[in-house]
């Protein structure tokens, strides 16, 4: 088991090979939560765990305020996403027909937008330097962007429910780590729309010629000299 660092910690990692990927690794943090559940099982309560707990408790519910603040910034953006498109666009995504050249030059530029937006947002990069496409795909921010893109699309593609709030939270939270999931072996959930927007972010950053961690292949599990399913 590994600890990964905060989301906000690692925008500007450049990650564009499974050595690369190591950086995301929080180690010293991963030997202190180690340490803190083995505190957790031990009777009677080790000094300063309580106090440990309560800081705890403060940064995790700063953290939920933060999310809860960036969704309530994102449901102008996913209104005027329905207006970005035509009836006849919106009536094939819903449908999941394809969709031609126009739509999908839209799309591309939207997703540029929210990567602009979040690298801007998390002051990135540094005043001065060009950030390029193919640098930009091998950071947290694009490919997090890449996800809401996929996100707000399912979201079209649904008839535009609006959710709770706090339920929209729960989504961004998946949308991080079906982000983060990018760079290594995937999601393991049973959420369909977790599933979604995971493979949907693995598949278009693969069609992009960005680095992906390889497939999770279930134990035991053979590949086919037929096909390409797994048996």
């Amino acid at each position: 088991m590994y600890l990964l660092r905060p989301t906000h910690e690692v925008v500007a990692e450049r990650i564009a090979s499974s050595a690369d990927a190591t950086a995301l690794f929080d180690f010293p943090g991963t030997i202190e939560l180690e340490g803190v559940a083995r505190d957790i099982g031990v009777l009677p309560t080790p000094a300063g765990l309580a106090e440990y707990m309560a800081e705890a408790e403060k940064g995790a519910a700063w953290q939920f305020e933060t999310l809860r603040q960036e969704v309530i910034d994102l449901e102008p953006a996913m209104i005027k996403l329905v207006d970005e498109f035509s009836a006849s666009e919106v009536s094939r995504i819903r449908r999941f027909q394809p969709v031609d050249e126009a739509t999908k030059h839209k799309v591309w530029e939207l997703l540029k937008d929210t990567t602009r937006d979040s690298i801007v947002r998390n002051q990135l990069p540094p005043k001065g330097y060009k950030l390029g496409i193919r640098d930009a795909m091998s950071m947290f921010a694009f490919r997090y962007a890449l996800c809401i893109m996929i996100y707000y699309l399912n979201w079209v593609a649904d008839g535009s429910t609006v959710k709770k709030l706090d339920r929209r939270v729960n989504d961004v939270i998946d949308l991080q780590i079906g982000a983060m999931a990018t760079f290594f072996n995937g999601v393991l959930s049973m959420d369909k729309q977790v599933r979604s927007v995971s493979q949907g972010a693995r598949a278009a950053l693969r069609n992009f010629g960005a680095f992906v961690g390889d497939d999770w292949t279930p134990a035991g599990a053979l590949l086919t000299t037929d096909s390409e399913h797994i048996t």
